[in-house]
């Protein structure tokens, strides 16, 4: 037939490529609410210096937590080279969002919510240190998060290449 496909295959395919991205879009639409829901309390009181580090980790951490827990049916995870790729970055990854986790906590330490961000009115005493504690939990619990969830999902990569390798051994044995 001259190189045409098969029409059925090529349906099947386009439908699991439209479930793989309405899959992943689904993802990404749960990580940024949840990140907005997290963030709001802030945004609400001050003009964030560090939104973007902040929702970083949020969606870091949520999003390979979901590839961790969904690593086998995610299928552009599934080539070597994402996978090596993905390895690789996440360790320049893991490395700077501990730098800034680090440095945020630090700001925490110096009681003052002007090292945040700019309030958008004035802030009693009480509402200043109910920011800085929600501030301080959200920052810690995020960038923990985030981490690891790091490191599962390389050892999750780890553990796929150790598994692989395995088979292609038995396999020369048995030849």
């Amino acid at each position: 037939m001259l190189g045409l496909h098969n029409p059925v295959n090529f349906i099947m395919k386009q439908n699991i490529i439209l479930y793989t991205l309405l899959q992943e879009l689904i993802g990404w639409i749960i990580t940024a609410s949840i990140a907005y829901v997290l963030l709001l309390p802030i945004l609400q009181k001050i003009e964030y210096n560090y939104l973007i580090e902040n929702a970083l980790f949020i969606v870091v951490g949520i999003t390979y937590l979901r590839y961790f827990v969904f690593f086998n049916s995610i299928r552009f995870l599934q080539p070597n080279w994402v996978r090596f790729i993905l390895f690789t970055a996440n360790w320049v990854l893991w490395v700077y969002i501990l730098n800034r986790v680090e440095m945020l906590l630090q700001l925490y330490d110096e009681f003052d919510v002007i090292d945040f961000g700019m309030p958008h009115n004035a802030l009693s005493y009480p509402q200043q240190r109910t920011l800085l504690e929600y501030l301080y939990k959200e920052i810690l619990l995020s960038g923990i998060v985030a981490l690891l969830a790091i490191a599962l999902f390389n050892i999750r990569i780890i553990g796929a290449y150790w598994r692989v390798a395995k088979v292609r051994f038995s396999q020369r044995m048995q030849d």
